[in-house]
């Protein structure tokens, strides 16, 4: 349930980019690089920092070279290091909002400023949050 977003440049060219704008938030030593999965050998796992909101990003990059590039939101930790997991079926009308508001912010704080062309997917279930 992972929310999907498509991107016009290589997973390399992306990944790149991510690290770029993280290191833009001047933040102390954060992780930056993205590493595989150690659950999942099929994804590059790392962190989009929003320093300015106090929250990090969870997101997947698919490794196989042969799809389009994709990135995947998995989960938001926010100010309060409260985990909002947007990778699961919401159980009610309250996490359907809260899934929004992430989504949005997700684009308009991080995706937007990436400033790359990306097409929002949706989510393995093809729902609209």
């Amino acid at each position: 349930m992972a929310e999907r977003y498509k991107f016009e440049v290589s997973k390399d060219s992306l990944m790149h980019r991510i690290i770029l704008f993280n290191v833009s938030q001047d933040s102390e030593s954060q992780d930056y690089i993205f590493k595989i999965d150690k659950n999942s050998p099929y994804f590059y796992r790392g962190y989009i920092y929003d320093n300015k909101n106090s929250e990090s990003y969870l997101v997947l990059i698919p490794t196989p070279s042969e799809s389009d590039t994709e990135l995947l939101l998995i989960s938001i930790t926010d100010r309060e290091g409260q985990v909002i997991g947007i990778n699961h079926e919401p159980e009610n009308k309250e996490e359907i909002k809260v899934r929004k508001t992430v989504i949005k912010n997700f684009e308009d704080r991080i995706l937007n400023n990436l400033n790359l062309k990306y097409v929002r997917l949706g989510n393995a279930m093809n729902k609209n949050y």
